[in-house]
């Protein structure tokens, strides 16, 4: 079964089976909802179905950056996102790293499976953008995104990235950022980053302050904002970090629980080469004893691996080769381990016990998120 996994999935899986995971059900769901007074009045959270207040989702967790992958409805999508459910997981926002996203399979997604999904849209790196954007303005490019946020009820801009191992961004990546930028003043939409941190060691350590100093310049306020990927970053007292949020912006460790182990080779040009989970745990127990837990948010990044895998368990018992119950006690594992809430099934518990209380971990998974999410909308 490790076999099929392959990689940081089967390291991930095989943590969890040696008994390394105390307290699989890392998140409980108890505890207080945010405060009124710290989210504006008439702010919401835009989800593919509706426009919600922060407090219609609950005590869960809202995970600021996945990748749900609805090119199609998958049984086995839905399958994936009830685990979540189960792992305290109560708001999905679905980054866009490609081309656009299928609203229409989103809203089925989020009907089938009771899960508020966000949908996003923005432009992640150089090798990916569309041949018109190279010819567009900043601001065309802007009055772009704004008109789609507006007519696809979409709910914030990202994952808005820079290519790996890159010393600094590319003249269209800046142009894209600051379009982004513009984009986001005349929507409020929140932006979150992909950050190349860990691809490459061309990569300096200020790139994620490099990326906030573009929108602060064309007047985005820092909070609005969530630096992606700086989870990967080597900075064991955490510098970097206390200085993104000194500034008032957000710090997303959303490739957490080993997503990549480390790649002392580099055999694969621009594949991430992780930090530990030990490092990480470090890195945010320094950014606690700073003060700086409410700048903290959460997240998988999680793609279609899960699915994958869990098709080939379901052909097994298909087949035959495991029974029902076999089948399904893998998965429940399976998912725990790699799939959309991983960052509470496998990390939570690393933070917990290294002396992180529950208070803390309630303001880092649910508060923060919901305060980044929410936006009061413009026309």
């Amino acid at each position: 079964m490790l076999g099929l996994l392959g990689g940081s999935a089967g390291l991930s899986l095989k943590s969890i089976l040696d008994g390394e995971m105390q307290g699989v059900s890392a998140f409980q769901t108890r505890g207080r909802g945010v405060s009124p007074s710290t989210i504006p009045k008439g702010a919401i959270i835009r989800t593919v179905l509706k426009d919600v207040s922060p407090s219609e989702l609950g005590p869960g967790a809202l995970l600021f950056h996945e990748h749900v992958g609805a090119n199609t409805i998958d049984p086995l999508l839905i399958e994936e996102i009830n685990a979540a459910k189960k792992a305290g997981v109560s708001c999905l926002v679905s980054a866009k790293a490609g081309g656009r996203q299928n609203i229409a399979n989103l809203k089925a997604i989020s009907t089938d499976s009771a899960m508020p999904i966000v949908a996003c849209t923005g432009y992640y790196m150089q090798s990916s953008y569309p041949k018109e954007i190279l010819a567009q303005s900043e601001d065309q490019i802007a009055e772009d995104l704004a008109q789609e946020a507006r007519r696809d009820r979409l709910g914030a801009f990202g994952e808005i990235g820079q290519t790996a191992d890159s010393a600094a961004m590319t003249p269209d990546e800046l142009k894209v950022f600051r379009a982004v930028g513009k984009a986001h003043l005349r929507t409020n939409l929140p932006i979150f980053t992909h950050n190349p941190y860990g691809t490459g060691p061309s990569v300096p350590k200020e790139a994620g302050l490099r990326q906030l100093d573009v929108f602060e310049a064309v007047g985005v306020k820092p909070e609005r904002i969530a630096i992606g990927h700086v989870c990967c970053l080597d900075d064991p007292k955490a510098d970097i970090m206390k200085a993104i949020a000194k500034r008032g912006a957000y710090i997303g460790f959303d490739r957490m629980a080993d997503h990549h182990p480390p790649d002392p080779k580099g055999s694969v040009p621009g594949a991430v080469r992780d930090t530990s989970d030990e490092l990480r745990v470090k890195m945010i127990l320094e950014l606690i004893n700073a003060g700086f837990a409410n700048r903290l948010l959460l997240a998988d990044d999680a793609t279609t691996q899960a699915r994958a895998v869990s098709g080939q368990i379901s052909q097994m018992v298909k087949d035959e080769w495991l029974t029902v119950a076999e089948g399904a006690s893998i998965k429940a594992t399976l998912y725990k381990a790699i799939a959309f809430g991983r960052c509470l099934t496998v990390f939570v518990p690393k933070l917990r016990a290294a002396g992180v209380n529950q208070a803390t971990l309630q303001t880092i998974v649910h508060d923060n998120p919901l305060r980044f999410m929410a936006f009061e909308p413009k026309m």
